[in-house]
């Protein structure tokens, strides 16, 4: 299978690092939160039954462009959230849940907005 499918312009594969020369190829949907590190991105990725920081030489500017639009909504100009691991969020604590009980400290500001979305959406489930 070739690592992406540029007809689309969505990645199918994306590469990280994960330590030093040692890189892992990741499926877009494995994807679950993505945070800014100046020009690189940490991403956390579902490996199997657990979940690794990983990262990767890249904007967070240019990663949208890589995923499928439908999964993913950028909460800021910090971070992306893969929606179909989202649980809950807890906006007094600042905490983005995952599906799995993982829990992301979000410090930087999301707009009034897109806080509202994500807790109607938590609801549902």
């Amino acid at each position: 299978m070739a690592p992406a499918d540029l007809s689309a312009g969505v990645m199918e594969f994306l590469r990280f690092e994960e330590k030093k020369g040692y890189f892992i190829w990741a499926h877009a949907d494995e994807v679950c939160f993505v945070k800014s590190a100046d020009h690189y991105i940490k991403a956390l990725i579902k490996c199997y039954d657990h979940f690794k920081w990983l990262t990767r030489h890249s904007t967070i500017k240019e990663l949208p462009d890589m995923l499928p639009a439908e999964n993913f909504i950028r909460l800021n100009k910090f971070y992306l959230l893969n929606l179909d691991y989202f649980s809950d969020i807890n906006t007094s604590e600042k905490i983005i849940f995952l599906k799995n009980n993982f829990s992301i400290s979000v410090p930087h500001r999301i707009s009034p907005f897109l806080l509202h979305l994500l807790q109607s959406r938590a609801h549902r489930f």
